[in-house]
């Protein structure tokens, strides 16, 4: 993200702050189908050209508003192994999906079906920034001698959190803490050292 908009004017911490607060309020209440610029600005108490210029597309804001709403939720809790912040971390997201973000992220995967701009914003603001992280900690995890260094990193990030999604977005039974834990295992039994 960076701090300097469009038009060159630096961005304002407190408004983006309070457009980050409504929209995800907006996104709680009425769901992302349901998300409106021009609420968001009369709730964040900011002009919708201020939005627009901040913010290539509803879905872009939604993506920032939902990442930075959730951050903290499913943040990386450093220990000595690095695979159990990864555990750590997918029970957490778990944890996250059987509520609201679920709901407002399953919506989002619906509608971008129809709406490639929508699935874009998921993919480059939430997901991307998401496998970053995992792959460090498969970087640290390999550097540990946790795991193999012959790994493909993109496959081990799939493996272990795809399970999630489909869980999530297939409303199927079995998606708890232990579910995860044992399918945690079952990845890391084909790649540790």
């Amino acid at each position: 993200m960076t701090s300097l908009s469009k038009a060159g004017r630096k961005r304002s911490d407190k408004a983006r702050q309070a457009i980050l607060k409504a929209t995800l309020a907006l996104l709680d209440e009425k769901g992302f189908s349901g998300l409106a610029v021009e609420a968001v600005a009369a709730r964040a108490g900011v002009g919708k050209a201020t939005i627009y210029r901040w913010w290539k597309s509803k879905a872009a804001l939604a993506m920032e508003a939902f990442m930075e709403g959730v951050s903290d939720e499913v943040s990386f809790t450093p220990s000595e192994s690095a695979c159990e912040d990864i555990r750590d971390q997918l029970i957490k997201i778990v944890a996250l999906y059987h509520g609201h973000a679920g709901r407002i992220l399953c919506e989002v995967v619906a509608l971008g079906q129809n709406e490639p701009d929508v699935l874009t914003s998921l993919e480059t603001e939430y997901l991307d920034r998401r496998r970053e992280k995992v792959n460090g900690l498969l970087d640290r995890a390999i550097a540990q001698k946790e795991i193999r260094p012959d790994i493909d990193k993109d496959v081990v990030v799939e493996a272990l959190y795809a399970p999630i999604f489909c869980k999530m977005l297939m409303r199927l039974r079995r998606f708890d803490k232990e579910y995860i834990s044992a399918h945690f295992d079952l990845v890391m039994q084909a790649i540790r050292l």
